[in-house]
């Protein structure tokens, strides 16, 4: 895990000052953890795709219904 440099304590980094970057690292692992779990329950992609269409759709908490569409032109479905 990366610390930020804390400028409030003389602690080495290591206090309830990195509280606001931690908090930003779980919400994107949340965020990754329902794309997928979005893909596989409901869209049904395997992992070739999933692996293409998380890198498309990093921003999104889904994947658009018009992915397969993307996956065919793209030449991955």
């Amino acid at each position: 895990m990366r610390w930020s440099k804390c400028h409030c304590c003389p602690c080495e980094g290591n206090c309830y000052c990195n509280i606001p970057y931690l908090a930003e690292q779980i919400d994107r692992f949340v965020n990754r953890v329902h794309r997928f779990g979005d893909a596989y329950l409901y869209q049904h992609l395997t992992g070739p795709q999933l692996a293409w269409a998380s890198k498309r759709y990093h921003g999104h908490r889904v994947f658009p219904e018009s992915i397969f569409d993307e996956m065919k032109a793209a030449g991955i479905y």
